[in-house]
């Protein structure tokens, strides 16, 4: 497995007219520290673009059942290959995982999502839903996620803008106004935020070993799909592999003290004599 400030033309464009929208985009903490030695490769920024627009117990609601409460507006960033930037900022996330079980649960919605925290203040939410899972990627310091992906696409967002649209294997979709994606991607955005305010310490629920181990082969399918896609997308592997040193000067030693934590196998039986 291979591991591993930009500007647009423009005038604001709402998915939905919602009172209260701000056209102000987010910045990563990392953003404003890009010489700061082993910090991770930072997130191109984005300004808002000029495109038009126009279950079962135990899972979260699907997607048409979430509720919108954001505007969310069209962006796109001038160079192609930075349509990598969130994609791979979440791949090293969900890799420094490895297969430890996740750091808490908390109650939410009818669901119990997962919570991984790290050090620098990034954190990554997961909920169950049909046919898989959501995964929520924030950067230090953001109640929003940086990166959203179901078991059909991934979405980047710069703030309220968003900037990237993905196959389920990391191929970047163009961002078409009016389709079910990009609604997706608004309804995601706000459900990204009400997770992460729900989030709190005296509500976090401690996950047994036991627990997590019964969940680990599911969830690792879930991961191990994503992470062999990187060798299989050129363009993508072109921006991993170039900023490689760097991401893994930061994640390698998470992901070791993850792995440390993570679940083993029970040792076969000794035979009798």
């Amino acid at each position: 497995m291979i591991r591993s400030n930009l500007r647009l033309a423009a005038a604001p464009v709402l998915l939905l007219a919602l009172a209260g929208g701000s056209g102000t985009c987010h910045r990563s903490a990392d953003d404003t520290a890009q010489q700061a030695p082993a910090a991770p490769p930072p997130l191109p920024g984005a300004l808002p673009g000029t495109l038009p627009m126009g279950d079962p117990a135990g899972l979260a609601p699907p997607v048409t059942a979430l509720p919108l409460r954001e505007p969310i507006r069209l962006g796109r960033l001038p160079r192609a290959e930075d349509r990598y930037a969130y994609l791979d900022r979440a791949w090293w996330l969900d890799d420094a995982m490895a297969d430890a079980p996740p750091d808490y649960a908390f109650d939410y919605d009818g669901v119990s999502p997962w919570g991984w925290d790290y050090p620098e203040g990034g954190r990554v939410l997961v909920e169950p839903v049909a046919g898989g899972y959501r995964s929520y990627y924030y950067a230090p310091g953001a109640d929003t996620p940086f990166y959203v992906r179901d078991p059909g696409y991934g979405y980047a967002f710069d703030g309220a803008t968003l900037v990237g649209l993905y196959s389920a294997r990391g191929e970047p979709l163009e961002i078409v106004p009016e389709t079910a994606p990009v609604g997706y991607a608004a309804r995601y955005r706000s459900r990204g935020r009400d997770l992460y305010r729900a989030d709190a310490a005296p509500r976090r629920i401690a996950v047994t070993t036991p627990a997590w181990t019964d969940t680990l082969a599911a969830y690792a399918g879930h991961r191990r799909v994503w992470h062999e896609d990187v060798a299989r997308n050129p363009p993508w592997r072109a921006w991993h592999e170039s900023h490689l040193a760097q991401a893994q000067a930061v994640w390698q030693p998470r992901r070791a003290a993850r792995e440390a934590a993570a679940p083993r196998p029970a040792p076969p039986p000794r035979p009798r004599p």
